[in-house]
C-alpha cells in the first residue's frame, strides 16, 4: 500500500577535554550542530523514493570562524519480490 513518511533528526554536542593540557598541546572546546530532515514515498509494494538534506556546522574555540557543511540526497529503492523453489 502507498505510504509517505517524513522525519527529522537533529543534535547538538558540545565537547570539551577531558584535561586542559594534552600531550602536545591544548584541545579545544568544539560545538556541533546537525540536522536533517526526510521524506519517503513507498509508492507500491516494490519501490520507494527517498530526500532529504543534511546541515552540518561546527565551531572550534581557537579557530577564526565556523565550518558548514550542506548534502542533498534522492534516492529511488527497488524491493524485488521474493523468489522461492522447492522441490
Amino acid at each position: 500500500s502507498e505510504s509517505l513518511t517524513a522525519s527529522l533528526d537533529t543534535s547538538g554536542y558540545l565537547t570539551s577535554g577531558a584535561s586542559p593540557r594534552a600531550s602536545g598541546g591544548t584541545i579545544s572546546e568544539t560545538r556541533l550542530f546537525y540536522s536533517t530532515p526526510r521524506i519517503t514515498w513507498k509508492f507500491s509494494e516494490w519501490w520507494k523514493v527517498e530526500a532529504s538534506y543534511s546541515y552540518r556546522w561546527r565551531d572550534v574555540e581557537n579557530l577564526a570562524e565556523p565550518v558548514a557543511a550542506n548534502m542533498v540526497t534522492f534516492m529511488l529503492t527497488y524491493y524485488p519480490p521474493k523468489l522461492s523453489f522447492s522441490e
